[in-house]
């Protein structure tokens, strides 16, 4: 649609192409109740569905000769390679996967993203040998592959840039929902041990793989590709929905890719370090979420005991990750944000390397999951508004770029923790709180790069002036 077609649309129909800020409000509430929801839902069965391994590895581990591993013959070296092998298809299918996004449409896109990754999370409760499992779970990896920067660039579509990192944390907390729930699901489908002859485990991976492919379906009817395609919205909503987002922003008719553009942004130095910070916090994120019941049980808890030990650890988690999104777009400070976020996280990580008594250990491990639980989502829309006004090639591609080869750090995670550091762990969590204090001093070099450059805060400013003048003449319309 044509700048000129969507102010005559809006004239049409209301007679005004100026808004109130009650008519702003309003249609942001509708993009809220109607598109966040949805969005967080897929990324809670995605965050089941890839982070079920950790939960099924446990399952009926206690009693003798049954388990996963001792189903399959797996080591515990194989089981660090199983989890690393996802994120090699993973990042392989990020790089481009926004490009396909813009092209084909978000309900489109994603659907196949759910549909096949519910798929192939199902089909891991078939595997026999170690070889299937890291046959399926590679195949998984490249069918998430998508999702998380896809969810960032969707947002730039409907959302200003400093209304973004508290919508994204918002979804996040679904992932510490999936993460206190997860332990208590998989304790209770673990118990169908025997039922049809299928261990506890692959229970796990069936019965949490199928509302995925149920959720995908849905997806294709359900979900908006642009403002000018919400059906929950009136004409002139459209127009504003659209019309309020930065000029130089990515736009419906911008075009999916740019070879000249992608070729660009890889000369820009920012890229290059968002992707290292994203990269040192994956390795820290995959590392602790992979190993958490493992740590909790060597802390003296039976396995079922562990698995039901992580849920205040998430449900805290689920807490601050709303709380920190809503300070980085209320402050329009997100490195201030994440770089204390990172400081907690250290201390978290410090606790674990040095104290000897199991119950601090404990709350260090809440201190490890609140710092690296509130990043990540702040980061994905730091990242989006700084590349303001260089184009939906640009733009795209930085956020799937810092994605894909960001999650390269899930492959050196898990290797984090090894049986010869067990129980105390105290290399690995002393690795991981240098790599965090490296991140410090990545994000401020960040920040001072930023200075004086900041295009999404200048547009910011300007829109907050023009705004308000406009608004202040504009006659009050039903919205």
């Amino acid at each position: 649609m044509s700048e000129n077609a969507e102010e005559k649309m809006a004239l049409d129909v209301e007679g005004d192409a100026t808004w109130t800020p009650e008519e702003e409000k309003a249609v942001v509430r509708k993009l809220d109740l109607f598109i966040v929801p949805f969005i967080s839902l897929l990324y809670l069965c995605n965050y089941l569905d890839r982070g079920n391994l950790a939960n099924a590895k446990v399952a009926n581990s206690d009693k003798a000769h049954a388990g996963m591993l001792a189903d399959l013959g797996m080591t515990q070296l194989d089981y660090n390679f199983v989890l690393g092998i996802f994120f090699v298809g993973y990042s392989i299918g990020e790089i481009p996967s926004n490009f396909f996004l813009k092209s084909w449409g978000a309900n489109r896109w994603f659907a196949r993203i759910c549909i096949t990754w519910g798929i192939c999370a199902a089909c891991m409760a078939a595997i026999q040998t170690y070889g299937q499992a890291l046959a399926v779970r590679f195949l998984l990896g490249v069918a998430e592959a998508g999702f998380f920067p896809g969810a960032g660039f969707y947002f730039v579509l409907f959302y200003r840039p400093f209304e973004r990192s508290r919508r994204l944390s918002w979804m996040f907390t679904t992932s510490a929902l999936a993460g206190a729930f997860s332990g208590l699901f998989a304790t209770a489908i673990s118990n169908l041990d025997g039922t049809g002859g299928l261990a506890g485990w692959r229970w796990i991976f069936l019965l949490e793989g199928i509302p995925s492919i149920i959720v995908g379906i849905i997806t294709m009817f359900y979900l908006p590709s642009y403002p000018s395609k919400c059906w929950f919205l009136t004409e002139r909503q459209k127009y504003i929905a659209a019309e309020r987002l930065p000029k130089e922003d990515v736009k419906e008719k911008s075009k999916a890719f740019v070879l000249s553009d992608w070729l660009e942004m890889f000369r820009d130095p920012k890229v290059w370090m968002f992707m290292i910070v994203y990269l040192i916090h994956v390795n820290g994120n995959y590392a602790n979420s992979a190993y958490l019941p493992t740590v909790i049980s060597n802390l003296g808890w039976k396995a079922n005991q562990a698995q039901l030990l992580t849920a205040p650890i998430y449900l805290t988690q689920f807490v601050f990750i709303p709380i920190m999104g809503y300070l980085a777009d209320k402050t329009k400070k997100p490195w201030a944000v994440i770089t204390g976020a990172i400081v907690v996280a250290v201390v978290g990580f410090l606790i674990n390397a040095i104290s000897l008594n199991n119950a601090v250990r404990y709350f260090g491990l809440f201190l490890n999951n609140i710092g690296i639980g509130t990043t990540a989502p702040i980061l994905l829309a730091w990242i989006g508004h700084s590349m303001l006004g260089r184009g939906s090639t640009i733009t795209a591609g930085a956020m799937s770029f810092m994605s894909g080869a960001g999650h390269l750090g899930g492959i050196s995670g898990p290797q984090m923790f090894q049986a010869d550091d067990s129980p105390k762990y105290t290399r690995a969590w002393s690795i991981l709180a240098a790599s965090y204090c490296l991140n410090i001093l990545t994000v401020v070099a960040l920040e001072w790069m930023h200075k004086g450059r900041n295009n999404a805060l200048a547009e910011d400013a300007e829109y907050e002036k023009t705004h308000t003048e406009h608004s202040s003449a504009a006659p009050q319309n039903q919205v």
